[in-house]
């Protein structure tokens, strides 16, 4: 075995012999995703798309006229999750965050029980 800084261990690839006494490496196929992980993942797909739609109706029942749970909801969908940057651009207090945050979870909570 070599050990050198430059050196890369790697395995070595499957091959055969051919009839005139070559050694020929076999291709391997691809890793392309098998047909049952494509469906387990299109499923998964479904549900969450499933689990958004949910989201958004729930909030539109409840929260149709409350302008801070809505905006919250927007910054996470936009992957703003800190309470500054949410203060930012909601241009609101962080206290009206926090307060709007627990109506939001309040409300999610009855409907995502476990």
């Amino acid at each position: 075995m070599i050990d050198s800084p430059g050196f890369k261990k790697r395995k070595a690839a499957p091959c055969i012999i051919t009839n005139e006494g070559e050694t020929k490496e076999i291709e391997q196929e691809g890793k392309e995703l098998d047909p049952l992980q494509i469906c387990i993942e299109k499923e998964q797909v479904d549900i969450d798309k499933n689990i958004i739609r949910k989201v958004e109706s729930i909030l539109e029942e409840n929260f149709s006229k409350d302008k801070i749970v809505i905006g919250i909801y927007e910054c996470y969908k936009a992957g703003i999750y800190k309470r500054s940057e949410i203060e930012e651009y909601l241009e609101v207090d962080v206290k009206e965050i926090d307060n709007a945050q627990k109506r939001l979870r309040r409300i999610m909570g009855k409907y995502f029980q476990n």
